[in-house]
C-alpha cells in the first residue's frame, strides 16, 4: 500500500513514527527509540477555558528526559522571514504543563484530590485565573494517566519545536523564543505539491 498525505499533522506522526532515532539524537538523547514513549496529541481540553490548555502536538519521554513537542512544517503560517514563532496559547501550554509534571513529581500524589490539595496553592500563585480542574472530570482523569506515565521518566523536561519540512532546500528557522529546542525533519514530497509518502523510511 502507497499512502500518501499532506499537511502538518501526518508529517508530525511521521516524523516521530519513522524517525524518532533522528528526533531523539537531536536531543542528544541516546535512548532506543524503541524504548520510547510517544504521546500523541494529547488533549488537555480546548485552549483559553478556565482549566484547560489545549493539546500538544506530541509528547515523547525516556529514560533521560521528556519533551514537549510543538509541530510546525515548512508551509506554516507562523513562518515569517526566517522565524518561527511559538504563540502566547502554546507557551502557557508549556509552562502549565511543565509545572503539572514537577509538582506530581515532587507529590507523588494517590490520586487527582490529593494532588490539588498539595498543589493548588503553588498553582493558583503562578498560573492566576487559571483553575486545576476538579477530581473526576475528563481534564482531571487526562492528566492523571499522562503524569503517572511520564513521571518516572527521565528527569529533564524540554520544550521542543518540531520542525518538518517537504522542500528540497530550507535553510532551518530561528525559534522563537529560544527556550525551544529546535529538531527539522525533511521529507521528500511527491509530485512537487506538497504531499509526501507516509509509508517512505
Amino acid at each position: 500500500m502507497r499512502l500518501l498525505s499532506y499537511g502538518e499533522d501526518p508529517l508530525t506522526y511521521w516524523s516521530l513514527t519513522k524517525r524518532l532515532g533522528h528526533f531523539l539524537r537531536k536531543l542528544n538523547d541516546t535512548t532506543d527509540p524503541d524504548a520510547a514513549l510517544v504521546i500523541y496529541r494529547p488533549s488537555f481540553g480546548r485552549e483559553g477555558s478556565s482549566s484547560q490548555f489545549g493539546e500538544f502536538d506530541a509528547i515523547v519521554g525516556t529514560a533521560q528526559g521528556v519533551y514537549l513537542v510543538e509541530a510546525k512544517w515548512s508551509e506554516s503560517s507562523e513562518l515569517k522571514d526566517g522565524v518561527l514563532s511559538v504563540r502566547d496559547g502554546q507557551l502557557k501550554r508549556h509552562r502549565v504543563f511543565r509545572h503539572y509534571l514537577e509538582r506530581w513529581r515532587a507529590a507523588l500524589p494517590a490520586d487527582w484530590s490529593a494532588f490539588v490539595g498539595a498543589a493548588s496553592e503553588s498553582f493558583m500563585a503562578q498560573f492566576p485565573g487559571i483553575t486545576l480542574p476538579p477530581a473526576g472530570s475528563k481534564l482531571a482523569c487526562n492528566l492523571v494517566f499522562v503524569l503517572q506515565l511520564l513521571a518516572p521518566l527521565g528527569r529533564r523536561i524540554e520544550d521542543v519545536l518540531l520542525f518538518n519540512t517537504v522542500r528540497e532546500e530550507f535553510a532551518p528557522p530561528r525559534v522563537e523564543p529560544a527556550s525551544f529546542r529546535l529538531v527539522v525533519s525533511r521529507v521528500q514530497a511527491v509530485g512537487g505539491a506538497g504531499y509526501f509518502d507516509m509509508t517512505a523510511g
